[in-house]
């Protein structure tokens, strides 16, 4: 007699969540599927649909926040504006409002020790290469105003991250000035960086992250930080496109919930509506 074998994975094994098959209990933690290359791109869009359903609820729960804690802030938007509180076009940034301290030294001489040997990197191509190389025909171009806005409410969230990354200083950001300035030396470049960090930071943020922003030029700064835009700066872009003429009260999220609101409008600009108490978020959204 003939049992039929059912196809797939027994009771006490792992299935790949596209395909069925099964999978080890290694390849369940890591990737989380088989490895084809059909289940791999399969997982891939799974994970952003997941990422950007999150987002979506996440922005819906932060806009009621604003609707209630912040509405005073936004109808003070709206009689500054001289508009009703429904022509406000309300969106939300994130927040980071960390204390400025002085570097550690070990920090600092992590830093240095990256930065030597990127330099020597960078120093391995020469001039005459990355003259001819497009990858280095950057656009540093500053932000728009309203993203600027965007940004100042927020304080550099993002920015923490480069604590990790040394600031994403690589080779390829000294050549790419190198591009634009042939004749800078090894030691010019050290110089710039060196001399450019602030006796200050925000703690545990970038190394460059001062009390007003990011202290380095944008022509000085790695590519991904004059082109990265989190969700909420894509949304405030979509949004302003959408109606440009709008006011925008920009709420900014942070640890403790809503933690900001600013207004910008394009006849008055930018401006703090409501802050924590201490932020030093009173600054000028075309100082970055």
């Amino acid at each position: 007699m003939n049992i039929p074998v059912a196809k797939g994975p027994r009771p006490w094994e792992h299935a790949c969540p596209h395909c069925n098959q099964p999978i080890s209990a290694q390849q369940r933690i890591r990737p989380g599927h088989c490895g084809k290359p059909a289940c791999d791109r399969a997982h891939l869009l799974k994970t952003i649909e997941t990422r950007k359903k999150k987002f979506a609820d996440e922005y819906t729960a932060m806009l009621r926040a604003v609707d209630t804690v912040g509405r005073d802030r936004v109808e003070q938007l709206a009689e500054e504006e001289d508009v009703s509180v429904d022509a406000i076009t309300v969106c939300v940034v994130p927040y980071q409002n960390k204390p400025v301290v002085a570097l550690p030294e070990d920090r600092r001489a992590r830093f240095l020790a990256h930065l030597e040997a990127i330099l020597t990197e960078a120093f391995t191509v020469a001039v005459s290469d990355i003259l001819e190389d497009p990858q280095f025909d950057k656009d540093d171009a500053p932000e728009t105003p309203v993203m600027a806005a965007g940004c100042a409410t927020c304080q550099g969230r993002c920015c923490e991250e480069g604590a990790g990354n040394n600031a994403f200083l690589t080779a390829t950001t000294f050549n790419t000035l190198r591009s634009r300035a042939p004749e800078l030396t090894r030691d010019d470049i050290r110089e710039i960086y060196v001399s450019a960090l602030p006796e200050a930071s925000a703690k545990g943020g970038c190394v460059y992250q001062g009390p007003v922003g990011c202290v380095l030029e944008r022509r000085q700064r790695a590519q991904i930080c004059n082109s990265y835009h989190c969700g909420g700066l894509k949304k405030l872009s979509q949004m302003f496109l959408e109606n440009p003429e709008a006011p925008i009260a920009i709420a900014a999220f942070g640890e403790i919930g809503l933690s900001a609101i600013a207004g910008y409008s394009n006849d008055r600009g930018w401006r703090v509506l409501r802050g924590t108490e201490g932020s030093p978020c009173d600054g000028n959204a075309e100082d970055l």
